[in-house]
């Protein structure tokens, strides 16, 4: 939780994607940000302005993803029951946004900036539904507190490729705990099958900016291993009115 003295020197002000783009280098992952519909930056109060770098966090809040299937769940199939697809995509943009980024400069993590930055941002939006979709779900007990429900997303095909591939070789369940007891397996391969893990390891990794580089390196298992931990979290924020309107349509 952020200290209120720190609150005191901060501020939260809608801005440009363009201020993102200074502090993307610290997110994980390189795919293009969905375009977006509102971007605020936490920001010192002008008399401190000097101090701290700016920004210091950005979040944006985007267009919805046009196909979840834990939102299906989550809607009891509101947004895909005997529609058409335009139909389907034209309720979808009308009535839900997306917190596709949340990033904080290093040196203020763990401050609690980034989860007063969402909570106070989540105010803001006017649409009934705000969605998040993450591959960690250490953020779940923090939106949950604001009012959003949690509901597993099936992981992508590449989380499956990659749990056969290290099955072929004997890597499986307790041992994908342990990133040690996994390299010093790859180590004791033959060079072809090291070669065609690593190729796997590679297709798995593209895009994690800072670890995609060093896939030959025990620090990619580790990374790798902790992904695999964690299946895809959807979380929703519904509006009242909008559970009552979905459940008795008139």
């Amino acid at each position: 939780m952020i200290s209120d003295k720190l609150k005191s020197e901060l501020d939260i002000i809608p801005c440009k994607i363009s201020e993102y783009d200074k502090l993307k280098q610290y997110v994980y992952v390189n795919r293009p940000v969905p375009p977006p519909i509102a971007v605020y930056k936490v920001a010192q109060l002008k008399k401190f302005r000097t101090r701290y770098p700016d920004p210091i966090a950005v979040i944006v809040y985007s267009m919805p993803l046009s196909c979840i299937a834990a939102r299906n769940v989550a809607t009891n199939n509101f947004f895909i029951e005997n529609r058409t697809r335009s139909e389907q995509l034209k309720l979808i943009n009308e009535r839900i946004v997306y917190i596709s980024r949340l990033v904080v400069t290093p040196h203020f993590w763990k401050l609690g900036i980034g989860s007063w930055l969402q909570e106070e941002t989540v105010k803001m939006q006017t649409k009934p539904i705000i969605e998040v979709l993450t591959q960690y779900d250490f953020t779940a007990d923090t939106l949950k507190k604001i009012g959003f429900k949690l509901y597993l997303n099936r992981a992508p095909e590449k989380y499956h490729k990659i749990l056969d591939a290290f099955a072929k070789y004997g890597i499986t369940g307790d041992m994908l705990n342990h990133p040690g007891i996994v390299w010093q397996r790859i180590q004791k391969l033959r060079v072809i099958q090291q070669g065609l893990l690593f190729q796997k390891i590679k297709c798995f990794l593209h895009g994690f900016n800072h670890i995609e580089k060093h896939i030959r390196e025990p620090k990619a298992i580790e990374f790798l291993l902790d992904q695999l931990k964690y299946p895809h979290a959807y979380l929703i924020k519904e509006s009242e009115e909008h559970k009552i309107s979905r459940r008795h349509p008139q």
